[in-house]
């Protein structure tokens, strides 16, 4: 179920609907946190969908919240996360549309150094 929302999710932020792209995500993230707890690993995934939905719809306090929050669950987890890096690069932007420059520039290069981490992971 919650993998279905996350894909009714995804599909309403390609149409550009991002209040009904958040919807589904909130109901999926109180299905994990119910089920697994409020820093359950499988957080990571929606927690990074909303946040990246609450930027482009302007809520900029909001998304960076969500974003944090899923990036701390994802880094508990392990830097070989497969979200981590895409949080990380949510928070860059979010922090960049709110004029915090040196903070997006620190997720950036996160975003960077986290991808190379998975990259070499997946090799091994």
């Amino acid at each position: 179920l919650v993998r279905a929302l996350v894909q009714v999710s995804q599909a309403r932020q390609f149409l550009r609907d991002q209040a009904g792209a958040q919807g589904p995500l909130w109901r999926a993230i109180a299905i994990i946190e119910r089920t697994q707890g409020l820093d359950g690993a499988a957080l990571a995934l929606p927690l990074r969908h909303l946040g990246s939905s609450l930027r482009l719809d302007g809520q900029l306090d909001k998304a960076l919240v969500v974003l944090a929050r899923g990036y701390e669950i994802a880094r508990a987890d392990s830097v070989a996360n497969p979200h981590i890096a895409a949080i990380a690069d949510g928070l860059g932007w979010t922090f960049e549309r709110l004029g915090r420059t040196e903070e997006a520039q620190l997720f950036r290069d996160r975003n960077y150094l986290l991808r190379k981490i998975g990259s070499a992971t997946y090799q091994l």
